[in-house]
C-alpha cells in the first residue's frame, strides 16, 4: 500500500502495489478506479485524461495474457506498462487527495476519496453533537428512536432526519417531521447507524446538520 500523506484526518490509499505482483488484480482495481473518477459527479479530472489511461490498462492487460509461457522480455513489456498504470494511478489519488483536503471536513472528504475509487486509511471519528441523541427501542429490533434539542424560537420548523450506517459516507433521507423525535425503522441489526437533522425554521433556509452519537442496533 501506498499513501499520501498530506491530511492527517482522511488519508488515501493506493488498492494497487507499486511491484508489478498480483497483477491481474491491480488491472481489475485500476480499471475500477478509473471508472469511479468518471462516474462520480465531482468532475476531477477530465475524461480527455482519464480515457488515455484506460487505454494503458486495456494494454496492460493485453500484455498480460501475452506473458503466458512467452519468452522473458514479455514480461519486461508488462513491466513497463504496468509501471505507466501505477503513475497514472498515483497521479489521479494526488488530485483526489488534494480536492478532499480542501474540504476541510474529515466525513465528506472520506466520502469525496471512496467514491473515486480509493480507500481510506481508516474511517474518520463522526463527532457527536449533545443537542442530538439516538437509543434503540426498547424490544423493538431494527428501530431506533433520534432526538434533538427543541430550538430556541416561536416561529414554526420543521426537521430533516437522514441516517447513515457507514459513517457518513452515504445518507438515507427518513422524511421530514414537524417535532424533535423521529423513530427509524428498517435498519439491519448490528448496523453501526449515526443520524444526522437539521433545522428549517419558518421556511427559511436549513440550519446546519447535526450529527449524533453512534449506536449499535439491536
Amino acid at each position: 500500500m501506498t499513501e499520501i500523506n498530506s491530511n492527517p484526518s482522511v488519508i488515501a490509499i493506493l488498492r494497487v502495489p507499486k511491484q508489478s505482483i498480483r497483477v491481474p488484480e491491480g488491472i481489475i482495481t485500476m480499471g475500477n478506479t478509473l471508472k469511479a473518477i468518471l462516474t462520480s459527479g465531482d468532475d476531477l479530472i477530465e475524461t480527455t485524461v482519464i480515457t488515455p489511461q484506460q487505454g494503458r490498462v486495456t494494454t496492460l492487460g493485453t500484455k498480460q495474457g501475452n506473458m503466458k509461457n512467452g519468452p522473458s522480455d514479455k514480461k519486461e513489456q508488462r513491466d513497463i506498462a504496468y509501471g505507466l498504470c501505477f503513475e497514472d494511478h498515483q497521479a489521479n489519488m494526488a488530485i483526489i487527495q488534494t480536492a478532499a483536503n480542501n474540504l476541510h471536513d474529515p466525513i465528506a472528504a472520506a466520502a469525496l476519496i471512496l467514491r473515486n475509487g480509493y480507500d481510506i486509511k481508516k474511517q474518520p471519528v463522526t463527532p457527536a453533537n449533545p443537542d442530538i441523541s439516538i437509543k434503540n427501542k426498547k424490544n423493538v429490533s431494527g428501530t431506533i428512536i433520534a432526538k434533538v434539542k427543541s430550538p430556541n424560537t416561536k416561529k414554526s420548523y420543521s426537521i430533516d432526519w437522514d441516517y447513515s450506517t457507514d459513517n457518513g459516507v452515504t445518507w438515507i433521507h427518513s422524511h421530514s417531521t414537524a417535532v424533535c423525535k423521529r423513530e427509524i425503522s428498517g435498519i439491519n441489526s448490528g448496523a453501526h447507524v449515526i443520524v444526522r437533522a437539521r433545522f428549517i425554521i419558518s421556511y427559511g433556509a436549513p440550519l446546519d446538520w447535526m450529527i449524533s452519537n453512534t449506536v449499535t442496533v439491536s
